[in-house]
C-alpha cells in the first residue's frame, strides 16, 4: 500500500467477502488485519482478492516474529 486511498480501497473489497467480519489497515506498518469467519471463507480467498487488486501479499500470523 502506497497511500490512504489504496489502504481504504483493499479495505473496502476485502469487507465484501463473505464472512469477513472486520478490517483494518495500518499503512505506516505496511499491513492489512482482517477478522473472519472461517466457516465462511478462508485467508486464501482474502489474499487472491488483494492479489487480484494488485498488491503482493503474504500472512503473517499473530505468532510470527514478523508481525510483531
Amino acid at each position: 500500500m502506497d497511500c490512504a486511498t489504496c489502504a481504504l480501497a483493499i479495505e473496502k473489497q476485502v469487507k465484501k467477502i463473505c464472512g469477513v467480519k472486520g478490517v483494518g489497515t495500518a499503512l505506516m506498518l505496511d499491513k492489512i488485519f482482517v477478522e473472519y469467519d472461517e466457516s465462511k471463507t478462508n485467508i486464501s480467498e482474502i489474499m487472491k482478492v488483494i492479489d487480484k487488486m494488485g498488491y503482493s501479499n503474504y500472512l503473517v500470523r499473530k505468532d510470527d516474529s514478523r508481525g510483531r
